[in-house]
Parts: structure tokens; C-alpha cells; sequence
């Protein structure tokens, strides 16, 4: 008999693995409306989002830029003031730090509060995705994102029709009508904002990976660094073995044997008495 004892080391990103996307949830002057980001095939632009969502970085600012049958852009600090020159230029703190959320390492934004180009999985900018904006230069992406209102491919990073390169991690799957009342709003000839700030009170995100300071080892878990314990060490763990069971048990059988041996020989012995010794008569 074997016995197999199964150590589990499962990463936080196995763990995930199974669970639905992570949902943001924007509130807006015009409507709310929710979004699925792709953590799983976006660890990094998703994990950089949702740590500035939780920090409130995003709360507050209006989307900055609006064009009709094209995309909504947001997510300049700028655009906290909507009559700020300088929205459209902004983004997080230099180096600042968020962690992956997957497997939990830190990240350092650059210099310029930008994160690396994440080119992973071939998601085109279609109706309703969310994207990564950009400077056109590479790793130049930070806070700032658009909406897709319209089948933008010639933004995807895997397009070679054009220099532009912006990678999806997310897509609207509630509350489209409010993103189509946005993409109507007046906006200015200048610079496509919008005449009457569109402004976004808040982002929350839900369904995120529970964070685990320590890895759990679980004996339902999947056979992965399995360890197979000899007969006798599985002994030692279950303070049996095989032979001292058997020879117990033997032993008992033996016990049983002998005790109704005993007992069958002295009924024999008495009954042989009553037949061979002399009936008393004797009167009392």
C-alpha cells in the first residue's frame, strides 16, 4: 500500500485563472456605465488601472477630448480643471509603483508615469473596447484611455497600416447608451472637448483576485509537486503498518479460536459427569 501526499505551490496567477475579469464601474454627470478588463490576457495595463482607480486618481476628471463616431478620451489629471490648457498632456506620478495584480510583483512606472507597451493578445479596438492612449512613441502610455464608439483597427498594435499602436484591455458590457449620449454632447472646434464638462465622479472596481501574503497548501490540490511516501514512512504517519495489522489480526482470530475451544471442552467435560457418576438419593 502507497500512500501520496500532494504538495500544492499554485501561483496567484493559477488561482485566478478559473475567476471572471475584474468589472470598473464609472459614475458620470451623464450616466454610469461598467467595464470588463482583461486581466488575464492584461495583467500589467489592467493591474496600472486598477491601482490608480483605487487611489482615486481617476475621480473627478472629465474626458478631455470627444469626437463623434470615433472615441471618447479620459484620464488626464488635467481635466480635473475642464478649462485647463494642458489637458490631454498629463498623467500618473514619475516612478510611481503599483503591483501586478497576477503575480503580485511591484512595477515602477517610468520617469514619465508611463508603463511598457503590453502587445500580449490580438484585441482590435472594436465598438465598445477601451484602449490604451498614447503619444505614438513606444511605452509612452499612463492613466489616459479612450472609448472606442466606432471599429478603430487601424489602432491596433498587430495593424501595419499605420504607425498607430494602442493595445485594448477592456470593454464596455453595461451602460453603452451612456457612452453614446457622451460621444453626442457640443463639443469646441479647438480641441473636440466637450462644451459642458462631461465629468466622472468616481471609478470603483469590482471582482479583483483576492491578495494572499502567503500561498496556501491545500490537500484538494491539483497534482502538482507530488511527493510519493514509501509503505514504511506511511506507517510512521499513520502510526500502522501493514505486517503489526496483520499479525494483530491473526492474533485476534487465534484469541477467538482458543476461547471457544475451552469452553467446548468443559461442556463435554460435564456432560460426561451426569452420564457416568452415581444419581444421589440421599435424603435430606
Amino acid at each position: 500500500m502507497s500512500v501520496t501526499i500532494i504538495f500544492t505551490s499554485v501561483s496567484f496567477a493559477a488561482r485566478f485563472e478559473d475567476r471572471m475579469n475584474p468589472t470598473a464601474h464609472f459614475e458620470t454627470s451623464m450616466g454610469n456605465f461598467e467595464a470588463e478588463l482583461f486581466l488575464k490576457n492584461m495583467p500589467i495595463t489592467v493591474s496600472n488601472f486598477v491601482d490608480l482607480a483605487q487611489s482615486g486618481f481617476y475621480n473627478g476628471l472629465s474626458f478631455h477630448r470627444v469626437i463623434s463616431d470615433f472615441m471618447l478620451q479620459f484620464g488626464c489629471p488635467f481635466s480635473r480643471n475642464p478649462d485647463d490648457h494642458r489637458a490631454g498632456t498629463g498623467g500618473p506620478k514619475p516612478d510611481s509603483r503599483f503591483k501586478n495584480l497576477l503575480t503580485q510583483k511591484t512595477i515602477t512606472r517610468d520617469p514619465g508615469g508611463n508603463i511598457q507597451d503590453e502587445f500580449t493578445k490580438e484585441i482590435s479596438n472594436d465598438i465598445g473596447t477601451i484602449a490604451m492612449a498614447n503619444t505614438g512613441q513606444p511605452n509612452s502610455g499612463g492613466s489616459q484611455f479612450f472609448i472606442n464608439t466606432h471599429h478603430n483597427a487601424f489602432l491596433d498594435w498587430f495593424e501595419n497600416t499605420s504607425k498607430s499602436k494602442h493595445p485594448v484591455f477592456g470593454k464596455i458590457i453595461k451602460g453603452m447608451e451612456t457612452v453614446r449620449s457622451i460621444e453626442k454632447v457640443k463639443t469646441d472646434r479647438k480641441g473636440d472637448k466637450p462644451e459642458t464638462p462631461v465629468v466622472v465622479s468616481k471609478v470603483t472596481v469590482s471582482g479583483l483576485p483576492e491578495r494572499e501574503d502567503q500561498e496556501s497548501q491545500s490537500p484538494l490540490a491539483p497534482l502538482e509537486n507530488s511527493a510519493e511516501i514509501p509503505d514504511d514512512e506511511a506507517a510512521l504517519l499513520t502510526g500502522h503498518d501493514e505486517t503489526s495489522l496483520n499479525f494483530k489480526f491473526a492474533g485476534f482470530l487465534l484469541l477467538v479460536l482458543g476461547v471457544s475451544m475451552y469452553a467446548c471442552f468443559h461442556k463435554m467435560k460435564a456432560v460426561g459427569k451426569a452420564k457416568y457418576s452415581p444419581i444421589s438419593t440421599t435424603a435430606m
